[in-house]
């Protein structure tokens, strides 16, 4: 049977994953309606506040 610590650990690891997964979409799906906006002529703060948030989730995830 597995320890309590085992599991924990494991979940750290999804959870890391997942937060990792998540940030890049975030970042990525941000640059790319960024692009369009440019194109079209629209807002694109918003676009530009997601990349920076996703970028920086990231960043501050990957030293730990």
């Amino acid at each position: 049977m597995a320890s309590l610590a085992s599991i924990l650990l494991g979940y750290r690891y999804v959870l890391f994953v997942l937060f990792v997964i998540f940030n890049a979409v975030i970042a990525s799906v941000a640059a790319w309606d960024y692009g369009m906006a440019h194109e079209t002529g629209h807002n694109q703060q918003i676009d530009t506040y997601l990349i920076f948030l996703g970028i920086l989730g990231v960043i501050y995830i990957i030293p730990m």
